[in-house]
């Protein structure tokens, strides 16, 4: 064994120590003499340990060889005591015979190196001090790493970034992963693994650095997009990823990035930007020529050979320079992207203030493009009344000199080079001139691709389409606020707003706002920007309620991009005026709709008699709007296409009918049509078509509710209530309460034509329901007595017998039990008389309900059983009711089994018919049965889903089933603990509502039956 004074300490792994090497050179040959044959060993420690000699991978055996060579070379050159070493390799378990089985690992080790052909002994010295590793420190090739990016660093001083570049490319490329693999978090490897990364990141930078000066910007752009995720607050990386952005033509991108990195550095540290990131984000404000890559990319040197238009100096053809960010649309920039692949001409079609310009300029910047030419970019909204698109087009973008040649001929000649992308922009101008001249160049330049906007299609052979509407308000997929602020339109809103007004911020108390503003604004963006930019003057809220009364009435303050962008009101009239006499003429009629509508409710609200349009052309007619994108449609997968005008539109639509003669006409028609339809739908769920009724009442809700607004508005009582009490059962089932009482207040307040009637009556005994099951008892007392007075008047004991339960209703929520017993039997034996199923089945319900809150107050006989069981009316909520109510008797008289089958009949047809309230009360009542056999947690979990779907749809929580949620609350609490209960009590609030049913319906007392067998216990 070697004494003490064996070989040299050359300090920790990934130092540079002096006299070393030239990194990039091999070993050097001062070195050999004191090495020897260790010449040839190669030690890596980036990624998981790994041994070669003589280019030859040397296996080490276990686990814990790995781990002692880990050690050693963590503190290379320098030896490493005993204790230590068993302090590393076995920490508190290590036994008392420790040190000798160091030894043995040592002895172990050294043979495995052996028979690799290591002279083990030389490099795995023993000193009195404990073992040494001795090896050239150029061996290791974390140690290479360091010297090259010493050398590299070296090289960028001196200018020589091309050296510089490669060299770190050279040290980077030796990473196989974290140093010392899965040794890195260990103490004795902690402070050499934390340094080799800092100086990684920092090699990153600089070799980034170096490639974006030899102009290398584009492909730059996803590998610093994930680092300054990874790195957050290195704004090094940020102002890297700038550039590279600004310098690929996406300088709203660059600009945006500057914010993201201020806001972290303020949300993480409460720091401002340093004055670095300051400065180069003022410089790109003000278009600094300087920033401009050293000399361009060159063919082949990108992934994607792209030529961004900021790398090119400006001149005639150039994609204009903004500076402003883009939001969203990353899903149609990819497919536009992927069209360019295989199309050669694609026409972005939408209405006016969709942003189809800027969808453009962003998509051109990340397609192939010639390097030569790259994006030809074309304004046609510039161009004269008298001027030919073809010469006016030839003129700007050929050469200035004088040419014999047709003008066709010499732009074809400018747009011959391999991967030229041409953009004519804003193409419904000279809509006609530009499907000519597009097919005439395509046809003529083999290279070519064309990307249009434009508000209508070509019509040419080939042209592929892609409609652009507005941005996504809210992410479909997710609520609450965290999904709005996402949302690419909220987005866009509070940058604009941010350059409008330094002062804004997106805040708690004024987000609700700003997603209204851009609801009702359909997410347009021109519309957005508009908006945004009167914060300077308004607050958001008085945005917001302003665009309630009038959509159409945004007005850029100051100057603006062009005139014809500085209101809304002059983007659409450009578009209006456009149309032709009977497309102007059917646009007006469509704004009496609400929101959607089909084929056949514009064939009979719009054509015909008083309209001024003939039945067999509309169709035709409104094919054509959709063409000039003034009215969008919306494909189905199943059912007829649904058609829509937007909100700007609509507004602007109706202020052309209102000068129309046929304005009365044509509103009383989508009135009457609509009015049918309700009925029938009304109709329907009494008679059991539940499902169906609900679907299309859902499908036209507003159209029905644009047809009672205008009968409320006119005064014309008989028309709202026939409309209004189609409504109720809907209102009710989908949990608009407020709504619907909102709604039949407006309704009620209209003066009768003459004697009060049976649609009064009714309107009032379905206001008392609504109103009862928000808890306001007063307010349905009130309906109940003038709906009595009305049916009294009218002799009509069909109407009186529901005023009566709907009396009885009330007394059982507010736990009159012997008035809810005296008006519910006498309901009941009312509605027999008139043999009347659906009033007979709804007065069972409420007599089993007022049984089952009986029992739980005086807790001293099991609940009275149901009345006699009635023929079913074939009303699927009755039946669902009469199911919870039955299983709730069930329970009390400890039947699990019986409770559970009524309980997932009632959670079925609740979940077919969206019935957010009748789900919340089986949600108790299925955890009732799971709590009292065992399953706490499930009871909890469905205790938290039936909370928040009750709270969501704004119903009361009746006595009898407020006590069931105390009961499970008690238990839950007893059982799981408070801070367990609590958890998953919240995690069952957290549930959709599908998730919730599924829960629901496993087998609450099979569960139960097999848990107890499980515990010993005997089958209930």
């Amino acid at each position: 064994m070697a004494g003490s004074d064996r070989g040299t300490a050359t300090g920790p792994v990934g130092a540079s120590p002096g006299g070393a090497c030239p990194a990039g050179h091999g070993h050097g040959a001062g070195q050999a003499g004191k090495y020897g044959s260790r010449m040839h060993l190669d030690l890596a420690l980036l990624g998981p340990l790994r041994v070669r000699h003589g280019g030859t991978d040397v296996p080490l055996g276990r686990p814990r060889h790995h781990a002692l060579l880990a050690v050693l070379l963590a503190e290379l050159g320098t030896p490493v005591s005993y204790e230590r070493l068993v302090s590393y390799l076995w920490g508190d378990a290590a036994s008392a015979n420790a040190v000798a089985m160091l030894h043995v690992r040592m002895s172990q080790l050294r043979k495995a190196l052996t028979a690799g052909g290591v002279d083990a002994h030389t490099v795995l010295v023993t000193t009195r001090a404990g073992y040494l590793l001795d090896v050239d420190p150029s061996a290791v090739d974390a140690h290479r790493f360091t010297e090259l990016v010493r050398s590299a660093r070296d090289a960028a001083s001196r200018g020589d970034r091309d050296t510089a570049g490669a060299l770190l490319r050279e040290g980077l490329g030796l990473w196989r992963g974290r140093p010392f693999a899965e040794w890195a978090d260990e103490p004795f490897a902690r402070p050499v693994t934390t340094r080799l990364e800092a100086l990684r990141l920092d090699a990153s930078e600089l070799r980034i650095e170096m490639d974006l000066a030899s102009g290398e910007h584009e492909s730059l752009v996803d590998e610093l997009s994930a680092l300054t995720e990874q790195h957050p607050l290195r704004e090094r990386l940020w102002s890297h990823l700038m550039l590279a952005r600004y310098r690929a033509g996406r300088q709203g991108e660059a600009l945006e990035t500057y914010r993201t990195a201020r806001r972290v550095l303020l949300d993480e540290v409460g720091v401002e930007p340093g004055e670095h990131l300051h400065a180069l984000h003022a410089r790109m404000l003000r278009q600094d020529p300087s920033l401009r890559p050293a000399r361009p990319a060159e063919p082949g040197t990108s992934p994607i050979g792209v030529t961004p238009a900021a790398a090119r100096r400006p001149g005639p053809g150039t994609p204009p320079l903004l500076l402003t960010a883009f939001f969203g649309r990353e899903a149609e920039l990819r497919d536009i992207a992927a069209d360019l692949t295989s199309h050669r001409l694609l026409t972005l079609v939408g209405p006016g203030g969709a942003g189809k310009s800027r969808l453009a300029l962003e998509a051109a910047s990340r397609v192939r493009v010639s390097p030569a030419r790259g994006v030809v970019w074309a304004e046609l909204a510039e161009l004269g009344p008298r001027e030919r698109l073809v010469d006016a087009l030839a003129a700007k973008l050929g050469p200035p000199t004088a040419s014999p040649l047709p003008a066709f001929e010499r732009l074809a000649r400018v747009l011959e080079d391999p991967d030229t992308l041409l953009v004519l922009d804003n193409a419904e101008h000279r809509l006609s001139e530009v499907a000519q001249v597009s097919a005439g160049l395509l046809a003529r330049v083999a290279g070519l691709r064309i990307l249009i906007t434009s508000r209508q299609r070509l019509g040419v052979g080939g042209e592929r389409v892609v409609t652009v509407g507005g941005l996504p308000v809210a992410d479909p997929d997710r609520a609450g606020v965290s999904a709005a602020v996402e949302a690419a339109s909220v987005r866009l809103f509070s940058d604009r707003a941010g350059l409008a007004r330094g002062t804004f911020r997106l805040t708690e108390s004024n987000l609700a706002d700003v997603v209204a503003v851009c609801e009702r604004v359909d997410g347009l963006p021109l519309a957005i920007e508009l908006a945004a930019a009167n914060t300077r003057s308004l607050d958001v809220t008085a945005i917001a309620a302003r665009l309630a009364r009038r959509p159409d009435i945004l007005r850029a303050p100051g100057s603006y991009a062009s005139d014809r962008h500085r209101t809304l009101q002059s983007v659409i009239s450009w578009s209006h005026d456009s149309l032709s006499a009977e497309e102007q003429r059917l646009f007006a009629h469509l704004s009496v709709f609400g929101d959607r509508f089909d084929v056949a409710a514009v064939e009979a609200v719009c054509a015909g008699a008083g309209t001024g349009l003939d039945e067999h052309d509309v169709v035709d007619v409104l094919a054509g709007l959709v063409e000039k994108s003034m009215v969008t449609v919306h494909l189905t997968d199943e059912g007829p296409y649904r058609y829509r005008l937007l909100r700007i539109m609509r507004a602007f639509a109706a202020e052309k009918l209102r000068h129309e003669e046929a304005h009365t006409s044509v509103r009383e028609r989508h009135r009457a049509y609509f009015t049918d339809f309700a009925e029938e739908a009304g109709h329907a769920l009494r008679e059991g078509a539940c499902a169906g009724a609900l679907d299309r009442l859902e499908t036209e809700y507003s159209n029905i509710c644009a047809a009672l607004e205008w009968s409320v508005s006119r005064g014309e009582a008989t028309a709202a209530l026939r409309l209004a009490g189609s409504l109720v059962q809907f209102w009710d089932l989908h949990g608009r309460y407020a709504e619907g009482r909102r709604w039949l207040e407006d309704v009620l307040a209209i003066r009768d034509d003459g004697a009060p009637t049976a649609l009064r009556g009714y309107a009032l005994a379905g206001s008392a329901c609504l109103a009862t099951i928000q808890g306001d008892l007063e307010a349905a007392e009130r309906a109940c007595d003038t709906a009595e007075d009305v049916f009294a008047h009218l002799g009509d004991a069909e109407g009186a017998t529901y005023v009566l339960i709907n009396r009885g209703l009330i007394a059982v929520a507010a736990q009159r039990f012997e008035r809810a017993e005296h008006l519910l039997r006498r309901a009941s034996r009312q509605a027999a008389e008139l043999r009347h199923g659906w009033l007979q089945q709804w007065a069972l319900v409420f007599d089993t309900m007022l049984g089952l809150d009986r029992a739980w107050q005086e807790r001293a006989t099991a609940p009275r059983p149901a009345g006699p069981v009635v023929p079913s009316s074939g009303d699927p909520k009755s039946v669902a009711w009469l199911g919870v109510v039955l299983a709730g008797a069930e329970q009390e008289r400890g039947r699990p089994a019986e409770a559970a089958a009524h309980l997932r009949e009632s959670c079925r047809l609740f979940d077919e018919m969206e019935a957010a309230w009748g789900l919340s009360v089986t949600f108790l009542a299925v955890g009732r049965t799971a709590s009292r056999v065992g399953d706490h947690r499930r009871a909890s979990r469905l205790l938290g889903a039936s909370e928040r779907l009750r709270r969501s749809v704004g119903a009361d929580c009746w006595p009898v089933f407020s006590s069931w949620r105390a009961e499970l609350e008690t238990e839950g609490r007893e059982a799981l603990g408070t801070e367990q209960f609590l958890r998953v009590r919240q995690a069952g609030a957290a549930l959709d509502r599908s998730q919730a049913v599924a829960l629901a319906l496993r087998d609450t007392a099979d569960d139960g039956q097999a848990r107890r067998v499980k515990a010993g216990c005997k089958p209930m």
